[in-house]
C-alpha cells in the first residue's frame, strides 16, 4: 500500500470514529436517565455512564476543530482508544 493511501485510511479512520461520538454520547444519555429513573442499575453506573457521555460529547467538538487537542489522532483521542483499549483487555 502506498503511504499517501495508508496515510488517507488512517485519517478517514480518524474521522469516522469522531463522527460515532454524538450517537454514542446520545445512546449513553438515554441509558443513564432511563437507569435513574427505573433503578435498572447500581446508582454508581449511572453516573459512570453519565461521564462518559459528557466525555463523548466533548469529543464530538472534533468534528468541526482544525487545529488543537481536538483534532482527531490528538492527545484526546489516542488517551481515549487508549482507556478503550486497557478496558477491553483487563
Amino acid at each position: 500500500m502506498e503511504p499517501a493511501i495508508a496515510g488517507m485510511s488512517s485519517d478517514l479512520i480518524y474521522a469516522l470514529s469522531v463522527i460515532a461520538y454524538v450517537p454514542l454520547g446520545i445512546m449513553l444519555t438515554a441509558v443513564s436517565v432511563v437507569s435513574l429513573q427505573t433503578r435498572a442499575f447500581p446508582v454508581w453506573l449511572v453516573w459512570l455512564s453519565s461521564v462518559v457521555a459528557a466525555a463523548n460529547m466533548f469529543m464530538s467538538l472534533g468534528i468541526v476543530a482544525e487545529s488543537g487537542p481536538l483534532v482527531p489522532g490528538d492527545l484526546p483521542t489516542n488517551a481515549l482508544y487508549t482507556l478503550i483499549w486497557y478496558g477491553y483487555w483487563e
